[in-house]
């Protein structure tokens, strides 16, 4: 990879997992709110260097205009240390997508996917024999049998 791009797991020869992807996630998006990769240094040794021991900035004092809980976004992704980054790609949209939606836009597909998961999951194991079926009358008079996700939207509608 490109050093000042690199996770420091990465810049320092350790495994990666998902969470050096959010790293570097947080860079490019660090990058885009304050017009510079903090990261850059004048070698690649430099960079790998820099990735490994330059303090993470408050980029509110950079750009003021970052709101600081973008800013909070910011530093859990650029968290050095793995326990404390953000473990998932989901746990950092979502909290970027509540950031969003709190500064007045709507709600997106995956704050309402994740609304609706918790709203149906069924605390039973799936599988055929856990499986039940109903008939639903449908238009013109014809009849369908029906899953226990029908069954479930259905007594949540009463």
């Amino acid at each position: 990879g490109t050093p000042e791009y690199m996770s420091p797991e990465q810049a320092d020869f350790q495994i990666t997992d998902q969470r050096s992807d959010l790293f570097s996630a947080g860079i490019v998006l660090s990058q885009l709110l304050a017009h510079q990769n903090i990261f850059r240094g004048q070698t690649p040794d430099d960079s790998r260097h820099r990735v490994l021991t330059l303090p993470i900035p408050d980029f509110t004092r950079l750009v003021p205009e970052i709101e600081p809980r973008l800013n909070q976004i910011l530093q859990r992704t650029l968290e050095r240390d793995l326990e404390r980054r953000y473990p998932s790609a989901d746990e950092l949209l979502y909290d970027l997508e509540v950031f969003i939606y709190h500064r007045g836009y709507g709600p997106t597909n995956e704050t309402l996917g994740k609304f609706i998961r918790e709203l149906f999951k069924d605390p039973t194991p799936s599988g055929p024999e856990k499986t039940r079926t109903g008939t639903v009358k449908l238009d013109r008079g014809t009849e369908r049998r029906s899953s226990s996700l029908f069954e479930r939207i259905k007594s949540k509608s009463k």
